[in-house]
């Protein structure tokens, strides 16, 4: 969201890679759907004259799981697209392009999962930086998996995202200008200010310790608009008047009368980073606990996303106590929030028991309360392993059968 380096890794069941990407799209009123905005956006791209094109899209990846469907699509979509039209570009380039893409969906999407979903490597973590996009290949831990659990929540980035998602992405944005401004830099460059990690560089010596600065800058209360306003020299609506998705989060805050947690968006952004740089190095950590170490950042992760980015809900935060009381390493929500999915850090030695527990204490339960349907449950709850990225697969042409 904020420009932050992240350190996400390809579940199989996210992977375009294995010839799976999402059919189910969904509904906004910004754009028909992902697939045609690969063909009509960004305008930079130059694409040789087409007419239209013949695409038969199947997958596995459930539609608002938090398992990065939307990116998955969008992904696997662009290198059809770009394969069929000869056309080449390197993996940074086709995650910032389908980065682009996802945008006119109306997520202000960071990178992340488009990263993620092209330049996945087997067996590994990605350490993913951006501006430019880069990724690093972090070595994961013989002896632990992953287990991803489903809420059955739907969390849809792209519907309601004015008081969720985008809104995250409007307060990291004020808190960024409003953190430039009270260390003095000019205002002209100040409103220039997108994201935290540029305003992190700017911090000097106490560059490495951001929390601190944030602490002495920001109040901890949430900024009403006219404070923000009072601050900017400007309306809100002017300010953003050429970002439409900031404006409908305006109008969000203005109709519900929520104010702008600047504070513990930034100090999420802040510790998170910090908590990635942490994982990366306890993946090459010898000591006998690592395991509960690297459980107890996931864990932490949760904590954080759900009491100052406040992104998680009851479901999620249901099944992570329930991971961590089945023997889970630890746990957090993973994607958008809001809903979909949990992943669990686990012993391979205890994985099958593990999703034992976990469909018996969260999915029976919730099938006998009738609050789920049972076709819900197909592939609710699975362990993982990272693989690869997306990839063109070129299959040996059929036969033909020719009459004599």
């Amino acid at each position: 969201v904020d420009g932050g380096a992240a350190a996400p890794a390809v579940s199989p069941a996210a992977a375009p890679a294995n010839g799976d990407n999402d059919d189910d799209v969904a509904p906004n009123e910004n754009c028909d759907d992902p697939v045609l905005n690969v063909a009509c956006t960004p305008e930079e791209v130059e694409w040789p004259s087409q007419k239209g094109i013949n695409m038969v899209v199947d997958g596995r990846v459930p539609q608002g799981s938090g398992l990065s469907s939307s990116s998955a699509l969008v992904c696997a979509v662009s290198l059809a697209v770009m394969h069929a039209k000869g056309m080449s570009f390197t993996k940074e380039e086709i995650a910032e392009f389908a980065r682009e893409c996802e945008k006119y969906v109306g997520t202000m999407s960071g990178g992340m999962d488009q990263a993620i979903s092209i330049m996945g490597e087997r067996g590994f973590a990605k350490l993913i930086d951006f501006n430019p996009v880069k990724a690093f290949s972090v070595p994961l831990p013989i002896g632990g998996t992953f287990v991803i659990a489903n809420t059955i929540v739907q969390s849809l980035k792209a519907v309601g995202g004015e008081g969720k998602y985008n809104l995250r992405v409007l307060e990291c944005t004020l808190a960024s200008i409003v953190l430039g401004l009270s260390l003095g830099l000019p205002k002209e460059l100040a409103l220039e200010l997108k994201t935290l990690k540029e305003v992190q560089e700017l911090m000097g010596e106490k560059k490495e310790s951001p929390v601190e600065v944030l602490q002495e800058k920001l109040h901890t209360e949430e900024y009403s608009k006219q404070e923000l306003e009072g601050i900017l020299g400007m309306p809100l609506e002017g300010f953003f008047e050429d970002q439409p998705e900031f404006l409908r989060a305006v109008a969000f805050c203005d109709r519900t009368g929520q104010g702008y947690g600047l504070y513990n968006r930034a100090l999420h952004v802040y510790s998170e980073a910090d908590r990635v740089s942490t994982m990366c190095k306890l993946c090459s950590d010898e000591s006998k606990d690592k395991f509960e170490r690297i459980g107890r950042v996931m864990t932490a992760s949760h904590r954080s996303c759900k009491t100052l980015y406040n992104c998680s809900s009851p479901e999620l935060d249901e099944l992570v106590q329930l991971a961590i009381s089945n023997g889970a390493y630890g746990a957090r929500l993973t994607g958008a929030g809001w809903g979909g999915c949990v992943v669990a850090y686990v012993s391979e030695n205890i994985k099958n028991k593990f999703v034992e527990e976990i469909y018996r204490a969260y999915y029976k339960k919730k099938l006998d309360e009738k609050l789920i349907e049972r076709e819900q449950l197909k592939n609710c709850i699975f362990p993982s392993k990272p693989t690869a990225g997306a990839c063109i697969v070129l299959f040996p042409a059929e036969p033909r059968l020719v009459s004599k």
